[in-house]
């Protein structure tokens, strides 16, 4: 038996007692290198437990990483959308302003509807800007991506 201090894919770092010989032990160690730690898996499981997201696709590693970027590119658009809200209501009447807002909430609405893991892991990056990706609409790619100061 020994102490060792796990680093797991999310960042954070964990004391483990690990036993066994030490080839054994390495691999465990090399095997939580992929992983999250437990928070974060409790964290990401709570969130798709709540009914917010549909279940990712994709295998375990994947789905595990994914869930943690995806958690973190939603926040982020939540933030936005409450933000462009703001915009919605000053600039009701404008046609053409209300077409661009409903757009960006259709791209947001369609990157949190993506179940394949595989999608987050590939737009890790991109952030808001995978979100803007999935309109063709100018004005709302310009609402989703740039920082909105209410």
């Amino acid at each position: 038996m020994a102490k060792y201090t796990a680093k797991f894919s999310c960042g954070h770092t964990e004391t483990v007692e690990l036993y066994g010989p030490e080839k054994d032990r390495s691999r465990k160690l090399a095997w939580m290198a992929d992983k999250v730690c437990d928070a974060c898996y409790k964290a990401a499981k709570a969130v798709e437990a709540a009914g917010e997201l549909p279940a990712l696709e994709g295998s375990e590693k994947q789905v595990a990483w994914a869930t943690e970027i995806r958690a973190t590119i939603i926040a982020d658009l939540k933030a936005q959308r409450a933000a462009i809200g703001a915009i919605a209501q000053r600039m009701a009447g404008n046609a053409a302003a209300e077409a661009g807002i409903a757009a960006a909430y259709a791209a947001m609405d369609a990157a949190a509807a993506k179940t394949a893991a595989a999608w987050w892991i590939d737009n890790r990056a991109a952030g808001r800007a995978a979100a803007a990706a999935l309109t063709d609409d100018a004005g709302a790619k310009a609402l989703i991506t740039h920082t909105i100061k209410a």
